[in-house]
């Protein structure tokens, strides 16, 4: 059975059942071995910040919580897990009608789910992403205490300056500013988002993509150089918190009350969320997406990585994620989330970072050992 649209041939399993017990054993140490060859630049990274981010913790007298996503990230697998098994199975019942089908998807998962590398592959990122990104995350909490919120105004005033003397909320408003539109953008913005880049992790993680390498190195250095580095560098809060930190009169004052509106009519999600975050910030709890932050977004950070996923495997996929990336744009400036050049950065230094990877890896071929199927 051949089937050249998945990342690994369903052949390779077939070498587990052949295989006596010492060669069974050497087949998987070497797939280790040739696993951690690969990715030992994505692992050193990796495991050097979660110590980095324990040590910056306890210097500044916070426990670094290495769990915060463990309980999410796994949840959030384990689905996708079960709809890729299941659409793989449908598609191969209905391509070719086995007499037998369940011995049939029985071998076909041996084969197919069971090779060395497919089992192994992923394991680094599986094991670290959770712990990794509870260390960006709680880092990001203590921004604040490392350098204080100071650079809103600078924000709020380039924004000013760069749309013509508007600040660019208000040239949205006229367009988005009925309880319905807001409304159906917040939905849209926050839980989706998350959903969407777990499953580009998830795809990621499990996909013999040429460039697979590159990517997953682009996600983790945009979440240290962006999501902290720079975060801390240009510490701002964000419009929804602008009149916390900035003396003076309050540029965004109208959208915050349009949101209020709005939330009282239908509750919507981002209100809430900035509701949580506020008080995660007033009490010092860290929990999953605590912590405020607005320059860079990393929500156009993410969607700008989903674009560059999407452009090597199919045009229209490239143009959804082209879509996806101005909608949360334009949603993170009415939501009130970020200044426009936040967004702008985190697209900006994403691009940056991709570019010199593509520089400094010395091949962008397969990373599993594997063609260039997809």
């Amino acid at each position: 059975m051949s089937d050249t649209r998945v990342p690994f041939p369903a052949a390779e399993g077939t070498e587990i059942g052949r295989a006596a017990p010492k060669r069974f054993l050497e087949l998987w140490i070497a797939t280790g071995m040739d696993v951690l060859r690969q990715q030992a630049w994505l692992i050193a990274i990796m495991l050097g910040y979660i110590a980095l981010g324990i040590a910056i913790g306890r210097w500044n007298g916070q426990l670094i919580k290495l769990t915060l996503y463990s309980g999410i990230m796994g949840w959030l697998y384990l689905f996708f897990a079960i709809v890729a098994v299941t659409a793989r199975g449908a598609s191969i019942l209905h391509e070719h009608k086995p007499a037998r089908p369940v011995s049939f998807l029985a071998a076909d998962f041996k084969a197919f789910y069971l090779a060395p590398h497919r089992l192994m592959a992923p394991l680094p990122v599986l094991v670290l992403t959770p712990s990794f990104l509870s260390v960006v995350s709680s880092i990001k909490r203590l921004i604040p205490e490392i350098n204080p919120f100071k650079w809103d105004r600078d924000f709020s005033e380039l924004d000013r300056f760069l749309f013509g003397g508007v600040h660019p909320w208000e040239l949205l408003q006229p367009y988005l500013g009925t309880p319905f539109v807001t409304g159906l953008i917040s939905e849209f913005y926050s839980y989706p988002w998350l959903i969407v880049v777990a499953l580009m992790q998830f795809w990621l993680t499990f996909t013999s993509n040429p460039d697979r390498q590159r990517l997953l190195l682009t996600t983790v250095l945009a979440w240290i150089l962006l999501g902290n580095v720079a975060a801390i560098a240009f510490s701002s809060a964000g419009p929804v918190y602008y009149e916390h930190f900035v003396a003076g009169a309050n540029p965004y004052q109208d959208l915050m009350a349009h949101l209020a509106a709005v939330n009282k009519v239908a509750a919507i999600g981002a209100v809430d969320t900035q509701n949580y975050l506020w008080s995660m910030y007033v009490t010092g709890d860290l929990r999953p997406g605590s912590g405020i932050s607005a320059m860079p977004s990393m929500h156009l950070s993410m969607g700008t990585l989903l674009v560059l996923a999407a452009r090597g495997l199919d045009r229209r996929l490239m143009v959804l994620a082209l879509a996806y990336l101005a909608f949360l744009e334009i949603g993170s400036i009415h939501l009130g989330w970020h200044y426009a050049i936040d967004g702008y950065a985190g697209i900006a230094g994403t691009l940056a970072i991709w570019w010199a990877l593509g520089r400094l890896l010395p091949c962008n071929g397969p990373s599993h050992g594997q063609g260039a199927a997809r």
